[in-house]
C-alpha cells in the first residue's frame, strides 16, 4: 500500500501515564499547567490550575493536513469514563471534529474513555475500527493473586 504525501501530521497526547507542567516547549507543543482551571474555593479567585489529568492508559489525537483538506481521527480513549472528556475540555479540542476512532484492543486502559466521549459528542455518527477480539472477555490478576473480571 502506497501512502499519500500529507503536508503536516499533528498528534495531540490526550491520555497518558504522566504530565509534567513545568516541562514547557520554545515551541508551544506541550501543554502547560495552565491548560485547566477547576474550582478550588481555599484559593484566592475560587480556582486553581488544574493541568491535564494523567492515568495509567493511553489516548491520541492524530490530525492529517494536505492542502486545504484534514482529518481527524482519536487513537484509543484512555481507562476512565471522563479522563478524555476533561482532557478534551482543558485543552480547548472540539471532539465534533472528529471523523473516526480507532481502538487498538480492547483492554480498559484504552478503551474506558469511550463514555465521556459519547457525553461530549453524542452517541451516534462516529466511525469506530476496532481491533477484532476488542469484544473478548478478559482477567486481570493482581500481585497479590487477586483476580478481577474485565468486561473490556
Amino acid at each position: 500500500m502506497t501512502l499519500p504525501e500529507v503536508d503536516e501530521v499533528r498528534v495531540t497526547t490526550m491520555v497518558d501515564n504522566t504530565f509534567d507542567a513545568l516541562l514547557t516547549s520554545a515551541e508551544g507543543t506541550r501543554a502547560s499547567m495552565g491548560a485547566g482551571r477547576t474550582a478550588a474555593r481555599q484559593f484566592a479567585g475560587g480556582e486553581a490550575l488544574a493541568g491535564l489529568r494523567a492515568e495509567h492508559g493511553f489516548s491520541a489525537l492524530v490530525t492529517v493536513q494536505s492542502g486545504n483538506a484534514s482529518s481527524t481521527l482519536l487513537f484509543d480513549t484512555g481507562a476512565s469514563p471522563d479522563v478524555l472528556a476533561v482532557s478534551a475540555e482543558r485543552l480547548g479540542i472540539d471532539v465534533d471534529c472528529l471523523q473516526g476512532v480507532v481502538f487498538s484492543h480492547g483492554h480498559f486502559d484504552h478503551a474506558g474513555g469511550f463514555d465521556g466521549l459519547a457525553r461530549l459528542r453524542g452517541r451516534s455518527g462516529l466511525p469506530l475500527t476496532v481491533h477484532p477480539a476488542i469484544w473478548t472477555r478478559r482477567r486481570l490478576e493482581l500481585p497479590a493473586g487477586q483476580g478481577r473480571d474485565r468486561t473490556s
